[in-house]
């Protein structure tokens, strides 16, 4: 069995039991979208970037997180990765960004 994606995942930091989202979600990289087909245990990926928290000014309103919240792309329902770090509640400032989705296979080729 396979499934196809295409496009960019939604990604936020959350908090909490409930996965409260802290801060903005993920601004998107630009890049190329393609449609990737991913085979029964293969797997595809997106690049994130990061940017530490402790660089903004006290204004960001430093909060500690649990985790990510991944919507593949064109998917209502998230996927949790466990993550303990530090995000900013004040949503003007962006941490996270997203690149879409690509075949491991391109990326073995580059």
């Amino acid at each position: 069995m396979s499934c196809t994606l295409t496009g960019y995942p939604g990604v936020s930091y959350v908090a909490g039991s409930q996965g409260t989202q802290i801060g903005a979600p993920a601004a998107r990289l630009p890049g190329t979208v393609t449609t990737v087909t991913v085979q029964s245990g293969a797997s595809a990926f997106a690049t994130l970037r990061e940017v530490v928290a402790g660089n903004y000014p006290s204004s960001c309103g430093l909060t500690n997180v649990a985790g990510l919240r991944i919507y593949p792309p064109n998917q209502t329902a998230a996927l949790f990765v466990a993550q303990n770090t530090q995000g900013c509640s004040n949503s003007s400032d962006l941490l996270l960004q997203v690149g879409p989705v690509a075949s491991n296979a391109a990326a073995a080729s580059s």
